[in-house]
């Protein structure tokens, strides 16, 4: 008889007492560094419009900044240009690059530093967390000038001077991901022209592609910061499906569930046997539809045995049942060897690309 080598997970709702995930920041942004003469402190705060087109004051640790992995019209994926110059960007020509660019709206800027301070505020890199091997990028112009570039690790020399009025940089990214860009600033008195105290690094959220933002949505920065939460094999709520499970069949990384967030069918996929002897077995599961860019790659295989090099990857193209929202429900055929074993096993297979 085959058997679906799947973990059985909870069949409860457990609330976990969800603390507040990020926010999206949408439209245009300006990160507001204020300093506090009296405790030699800063506060990096935001400005900006919310969807309702209510003024927002937050804190940017609150926030994160949401970018679609689609060609400049919707989104922020690019092709890098062809001319040496623009090999800061970390990526060969015609590759694609991730920017979040001056002049599109969704491009955080800077705002009009605070009447406290007088000149320029002067921007450092402390550190990135972000996809393995990945390179960022800050600049300004089509010529381009250069403020911080990784390609060649992190020194001294990635710094951005801003002036006194708001202003606006590309932010250059060669993976799509979730980054956490940590900064410093440091500023000068307008009352004594004395240097202010440097700010501890400040972390800013940068989600490119789906499954980072879906990441961004569902945890603090804290959690973010710390892969035995967010990581993709993390399982913070406990019901046995890890984070990146969790996303690929529909489930809530904060809530122990067995079913999906959507619709209440099960997360785990189901083998179906043939209602008539010697018919097909088949594997139905719930997938995320690719859109442009695939970021989950679902592969269906069989065993004999369960021995580790005895699985078997089925090249039947899986069947749509049905398509609701971004979701696909399919149903893939199984090809048992035949005579069936007396045991035989399937399980799903499932890798973020």
């Amino acid at each position: 008889m085959p058997r679906l080598t799947i973990p059985i997970a909870a069949v409860f709702l457990l609330s976990l007492g969800i603390s507040r995930a990020l926010e999206p920041a949408v439209g245009h942004l300006e990160i507001d560094p204020i300093y506090d003469p009296a405790t030699s402190t800063w506060e990096w705060r935001s400005q900006w419009f919310d969807d309702d087109l209510n003024e927002r004051d937050d804190l940017i640790e609150n926030l994160y900044f949401r970018g679609r992995d689609t060609a400049p019209s919707q989104g922020i994926r690019r092709d890098r240009p062809a001319d040496s110059k623009w090999d800061f960007l970390g990526v060969p020509a015609g590759a694609p690059v991730w920017i979040f660019a001056a002049n599109q709206a969704i491009s955080p800027g800077f705002a009009t530093t605070p009447p406290n301070l007088s000149g320029n505020l002067t921007f450092t890199l402390d550190r990135i967390d972000g996809p393995q091997g990945g390179v960022f990028s800050m600049y300004t112009g089509s010529a381009p000038t250069i403020h911080i570039r990784t390609d060649n690790g992190i020194g001294s020399s990635d710094v951005f001077q801003k002036p006194l009025q708001h202003t606006h940089v590309n932010w250059a990214f060669s993976k799509k991901g979730l980054w956490i860009i940590h900064l410093k600033v440091q500023g000068t008195l307008a009352a004594t022209d004395q240097p202010t105290a440097e700010s501890a690094p400040q972390p800013l959220v940068f989600a490119i592609g789906d499954y980072a933002n879906w990441k961004a949505s569902h945890f603090t920065l804290a959690e973010l910061l710390e892969p035995n939460i967010s990581g993709d094999h993390a399982d913070p709520d406990g019901d046995g499906w890890s984070n990146l499970l969790e996303y690929a069949l529909g489930g809530h990384p904060r809530i122990a569930s067995a079913t999906r967030i959507d619709d209440g069918q099960p997360l785990a996929p189901r083998l179906i046997a043939p209602t008539t002897p010697g018919d097909t077995w088949h594997l139905h599961f719930h997938r995320r539809m690719t859109g442009e860019t695939a970021e989950i790659a679902y592969a269906t295989e069989t065993s004999p045995t369960l021995a580790a090099d005895s699985w078997t990857s089925q090249k039947a193209v899986p069947e749509i049942l049905s398509t609701h929202g971004t979701w696909q429900q399919v149903r893939v055929p199984l090809d048992f060897a035949e005579p069936q074993p007396p045991s035989a096993f399937a399980r799903l297979k499932i890798d973020s690309i």
